[in-house]
């Protein structure tokens, strides 16, 4: 907890942060991949919550800490963001291996730079578009073409959408120059943190569960949070002591969605785990790499889990 002291001496609340014991070990089980957020309280004592959420094993919301705050600025996010490297155990050799996606809230970038210099940045291309729109370039081609670039996961189709932008509007490619891929395209992601996710969701999903508790008073707004999580993980423990496989539930329902399209593909095999994978009919084809578990498409690199092509030479 944070106090202010005013004139005259007299302290005020100004900030508090929890990261439970729970949150913390249980991250170390995640993919180091974490969503930073920030929305309003709704009480009359007003007031910002910041929040820090990751994706547990099954793809499912997974809360790691929040703090309450005066405001959405660099000072607020400077404090959090410091606790949450402490808390995390992130230090300077190992700060590269983890990925924060934000929505590049105010206050948010300067303070990455000077307290966790060297994470990984990707940015919500659903909000990336609307600052599109506010910089006046609309249309649906030009949208289309934009998710379409961030969803490419190789740096030619990317190249591709890219050229197809121009075209439509040389002004709205110049205005995206300035946004390296990186933050923005699969194509241009690492395969550190096995997510292809390109959307703020799982932030945004989180402050819709909390919705009732931002319109509560502090003490009882902390209170909610509180059993909010700990009722969360009690039934996620439960359910997951139910479980046959060794692999997830949602994990085995994205290879199985995978599994349907590899029936249109041939693969012929050239090595022990070497395979060339064409689809039939089209000419499309792709190499893979069963003992590195790589794929030229990247879909394999980018979240971990088999794309089609893998499935198909498996």
């Amino acid at each position: 907890m944070s106090e202010t002291v005013e004139e005259g001496g007299k302290t005020r609340f100004l900030r508090w942060y929890i990261c439970s014991e729970a949150c913390r070990n249980a991250f170390l089980h995640c993919r180091k991949l974490i969503w930073v957020d920030g929305c309003h309280l709704r009480s009359k004592y007003g007031g910002y919550l910041l929040t820090a959420t990751a994706m547990d094993p099954n793809d499912r919301i997974f809360p790691i800490a929040y703090a309450i705050v005066e405001g959405e600025n660099k000072e607020s996010w400077s404090w959090i963001l410091a606790l949450l490297k402490h808390d995390l155990g992130i230090d300077e050799a190992s700060e590269n291996k983890y990925t924060f996606i934000s929505d590049k809230q105010k206050g948010l970038l300067p303070t990455f730079s000077k307290v966790i210099p060297n994470v990984v940045h990707r940015f919500c291309v659903r909000h990336l578009y609307a600052n599109m729109k506010v910089a006046g370039f609309h249309g649906n081609a030009l949208k289309d073409t934009l998710w379409s670039a961030a969803r490419a996961t190789t740096v030619n189709s990317f190249k591709d959408s890219m050229r197809k932008i121009k075209d439509l509007d040389s002004d709205a490619f110049d205005w995206l120059g300035d946004k390296h891929p990186s933050e923005w395209s699969r194509s241009h992601f690492s395969s550190f943190a096995l997510c292809d996710i390109i959307v703020n969701n799982v932030s945004e999903c989180f402050n819709a569960m909390i919705v009732k508790a931002r319109e509560m008073p502090l003490i009882s707004c902390l209170e909610m949070l509180r059993t909010i999580l700990m009722t969360r993980l009690f039934k996620n423990k439960e359910e997951a002591s139910g479980w046959t496989s060794v692999i997830c539930p949602n994990i085995v329902k994205n290879i199985a969605a995978e599994e349907k399209f590899a029936g249109g593909y041939i693969p012929l095999q050239c090595d022990l785990n070497l395979f060339e994978v064409k689809r039939m009919y089209t000419g499309e084809q792709h190499t893979v790499d069963l003992a590195r578990r790589t794929c030229s498409c990247r879909k394999w690199d980018l979240t971990g889990l088999p794309c089609r092509h893998g499935i198909c030479a498996i």
